[in-house]
């Protein structure tokens, strides 16, 4: 059976052109989050703009699956990058004004991220296996560490050091720029093939017949309803309240990804699938002990071994759920026929629904130390761990047990 290599030089330059962007959004959505918050003292702003932008994904995500199954993911890729560019161009000029227009932005900006992220993720099954996907999450989360340890403190840096006398319009200048070389390196185009047209109700009706997948799909609801989306945005908001120093963030974001680079190399590359129920378990329960946390020290101490922590234990559960999340697709019947359809199906389900109730909760949030903030992050931390019982229950195959339909020379 296919060996766990990552050599073709389309899978290498994915992973390089994916991650610079990473870079940019990351520069993007910490330091506009922060922006946010301290020119309104408001967490229904940011609220506001991320329900409107995943809303928007949503529906870029889902309204250009008919292009990308014709096989041409190449070219909405680079719709998304053009698209992502104007935008936080747009966000350059208005400056202080991009409050006045904010919808019209998150819009914008939700609209390139559903575009982009659907070409990705259909690329990156393309370009890879059942045998490889382990290696493949490792190495691409762990150069995703990498971008996530740079990119806070060169924001960080930029406005602080006000480069240009731009001050946070540098963020803006640095993502847009680092989507133009994304743009370039990661034209990748994939040999296309006759597929059927969309077809959501029969790929459901697959779907319903598989009980691991909609474990999976109710797990991730859970999963990104506790520690994505919402918490994301608030640990650099709780962490810069307590410092109120751009750069002191950006380097504390920086320091908390050099944890992440070896634990998801070493998880990706070298964990047996057979060890991967153990790895979830133990670091669903240690995250959601360290989530725990926040609802009872919420302090800058708690705050920063937080984030230490989430870079430790994440990819203990992330990397084996990614890789059962695109094996598990294999099982359907004529699998190549349904790849789009499941892809965007699982995003409706784990990421529109979950992170739009997970942002909607912060406009019950008046003050960061109120009672309410701790009983969100107590429901936060619950979701993770049910996560972790619900994956629990999926059985983690071997590569070879997965029904193939691969084409080898193409991998």
């Amino acid at each position: 059976f296919m060996n766990n290599n990552i050599s073709s030089p389309k899978t290498i330059r994915l992973i390089i052109a994916h991650n610079i962007v990473i870079f940019g959004r990351a520069v993007f959505d910490i330091f506009f989050t922060i922006f946010l918050w301290s020119s309104t003292d408001s967490l229904s702003i940011v609220a506001i703009f991320m329900i409107g932008r995943i809303s928007a994904h949503t529906f870029g995500f889902t309204i250009f699956a008919w292009l990308v199954k014709k096989g041409i993911s190449h070219i909405t890729r680079s719709i998304s990058l053009l698209l992502f560019i104007f935008s936080y161009l747009t966000i350059f000029l208005l400056g202080e004004n991009v409050i006045d227009y904010l919808i019209p932005v998150s819009l914008s900006v939700g609209l390139a991220s559903g575009i982009y992220w659907l070409s990705y993720l259909v690329t990156q099954f393309d370009l890879t296996n059942p045998s490889n996907r382990g290696n493949y999450n490792g190495i691409n989360i762990a150069s995703k560490t990498l971008a996530l340890l740079l990119a806070p403190i060169v924001g960080g840096a930029a406005i602080h050091f006000n480069f240009f006398g731009f001050g946070y319009g540098n963020i803006f200048l640095i993502g847009a720029f680092s989507y133009l070389i994304s743009l370039v390196i990661g034209y990748i185009k994939i040999e296309g093939k006759k597929h059927p047209p969309l077809h959501f109700i029969k790929t459901l009706k697959e779907i319903k017949k598989k009980k691991d997948i909609i474990n999976l799909m109710i797990a991730r609801f859970f999963g990104n309803f506790g520690y994505k989306g919402t918490m994301e945005r608030l640990l650099p908001v709780f962490i810069f309240s307590n410092i109120n120093s751009e750069l002191q963030l950006g380097w504390l974001m920086s320091l908390f990804s050099v944890t992440a680079i070896i634990t998801t190399f070493i998880v990706g590359k070298f964990i047996s699938y057979k060890k991967y129920s153990s790895l979830i378990t133990l670091g669903g329960s240690l995250f959601f002990i360290s989530t725990m946390s926040l609802v009872g020290l919420p302090n800058i101490i708690t705050y920063i071994l937080y984030g230490f922590s989430r870079e430790i234990l994440v990819p203990l559960f992330e990397i084996p759920i990614k890789v059962h999340r695109d094996n598990l697709l294999h099982q359907i019947p004529n699998y190549k026929q349904h790849r789009v359809e499941y892809i965007v199906i699982r995003e409706w389900t784990y990421v529109f629904f979950s992170r739009v109730l997970s942002y909607g909760l912060l406009f019950f949030v008046d003050d960061l130390s109120s009672g309410a903030m701790q009983i969100i992050l107590a429901i936060m931390a619950s979701s993770i761990l049910l996560e972790t019982l619900i994956i629990r229950k999926i059985k983690f195959r071997s590569p070879g047990e997965y029904v193939e339909e691969l084409d080898t020379t193409k991998i």
